[in-house]
């Protein structure tokens, strides 16, 4: 009697191939919870380790955007100063330092080149729908999930004004009212070329342009403990809106950026700032 070969070992196509019936052979091979756990551990130890490494690296590029940004509002401010027997724009309307009138940023956009974002440091820019707020604050538009912005006037904008993301050390027609504490304890109403200039106004002689800060980052509290931001301007009563501080980063404040009448920028760490005003809120740099 002829004996059946198995087809299957018999078929020369599957050669080296290991067929397994229903129900007979190896299951397949899985993960156990103990294999599990430690992969899920690896990537929790990934995770700890590089999301705190992203964030630096955010803050960082937070802050050389922000320094260029301030060199370039500086450099516009100059720019201005040539054409203008060497006096830097006077400031109409507004109140706080960060306050910048539309006819200021209108030659700041035109021959200084910058755009509207660059008035702001990446680490407080306004959102989108509440950028008419800021850009356009003497003009009040309301606050709501649709805003939008509106028209700007075309003629008496010194009478408009902006609220932006800077400090500028610039004079009011009228006067602030105020001078800033600390070394420089005056307002610039002019450029300072030389060691010998004046103020403008007749004050004091004011030596060496690169120790004369021009545009800082904002930095607000209001009891020199939390520097998150202030409670004390316009934003807060009416929108619940911090006037925030820049380069604030869990719970903390780095420093700030300052740029000098020379053009130059320096990084100021907060051990070496300062208070700068008597009242609310108190500005730093």
């Amino acid at each position: 009697m002829e004996k059946k070969q198995n087809p299957e070992k018999s078929n020369p196509d599957l050669e080296g191939t290991i067929v397994t019936r229903r129900g007979k052979g190896k299951a397949p091979t899985a993960f156990t919870l103990i294999e599990l756990l430690v992969v899920i551990a690896i990537i929790a130890l990934l995770l700890a380790i590089i999301v705190p490494a992203l964030k630096e690296a955010k803050r960082q590029a937070q802050k050389i955007v922000c320094k260029s940004n301030i060199k370039q509002n500086n450099l516009a401010l100059l720019i201005f100063a040539t054409s203008n027997e060497d006096r830097l724009p006077l400031q109409r309307r507004g109140a706080w330092l960060h306050d910048l009138s539309y006819e200021t940023t209108d030659f700041m956009i035109e021959e200084g080149g910058l755009d509207e974002k660059s008035f702001y440091c990446p680490s407080t820019m306004p959102k989108d729908n509440l950028w008419p707020l800021f850009w356009q604050w003497s003009q009040s538009w309301p606050l709501a999930p649709d805003i939008y912005r509106g028209p700007e006037p075309a003629t008496n904008r010194h009478q408009e004004y902006r609220v932006a993301g800077y400090f500028w050390l610039m004079e009011y027609q009228g006067g602030r009212g105020w001078q800033p504490m600390g070394q420089h304890n005056f307002l610039l109403k002019t450029t300072l070329f030389s060691s010998d200039a004046a103020d403008g106004e007749g004050g004091r002689p004011v030596k060496g342009p690169g120790n004369v800060p021009l545009c800082t980052d904002q930095v607000f509290t209001d009891d020199n403990q939390d520097f998150e931001g202030s409670t004390n301007g316009g934003l807060w009563p009416g929108y619940q809106i911090l006037d925030r501080t820049n380069h604030f980063y869990n719970g903390k404040l780095a420093g700030t950026n300052i740029g000098f009448l020379d053009g130059h920028v320096d990084w100021r760490t907060f051990q070496d700032m300062q208070q700068r005003n008597n009242w609310l809120p108190y500005h730093w740099w």
